[in-house]
């Protein structure tokens, strides 16, 4: 593992290493936080760029030969519901990136996303899971 400049990791749960992982924090700090009973997954040969935040409460994997772009953010939890009763906590729903995913810069990957193999997702793309009624969406931001 290789850190360039500032590398923020807390909470009560677990980040997990794979070889070779490069976390260049030079231009801006990395936040990993895992909350107690999480964990973080990242796998061998992955680059997190710098502004980057991954925040799981139950599990977060991001699969080998992963590059995250800048000020990317990875969450497993919304927090709160978005309609009705806002304290009403939602269940967590677990992030996968598979292997060789590229997300662009401001790339945000929401709870129970998967990212296939291979997957290039570009800048500023929100990702989330799909719905029953709909296919698999990503939604660009201008």
């Amino acid at each position: 593992m290789q850190v360039f400049g500032r590398l923020w990791i807390h909470g009560d749960g677990h980040v997990i290493l794979g070889n070779r992982v490069i976390l260049d924090a030079s231009a801006a700090p990395i936040e990993l936080f895992p909350w107690a009973g999480a964990e973080i997954v990242i796998g061998d040969d992955c680059v997190l760029e710098g502004g980057t935040s991954i925040e799981a409460t139950r599990s977060i994997r991001i699969g080998s030969g992963a590059r995250i772009g800048s000020f990317a953010r990875i969450m497993d939890s919304h927090f709160h519901a978005l309609v009705g009763d806002r304290h009403v906590r939602p269940e967590p729903q677990p992030v996968v990136l598979e292997d060789d995913v590229q997300l662009g810069p401001r790339c945000v990957v929401l709870a129970g996303s998967r990212i296939a193999c291979g997957a290039r997702i570009t800048a500023a793309t929100v990702v989330r899971r799909p719905s029953r009624r709909q296919a698999p969406a990503t939604t660009r931001t201008p």
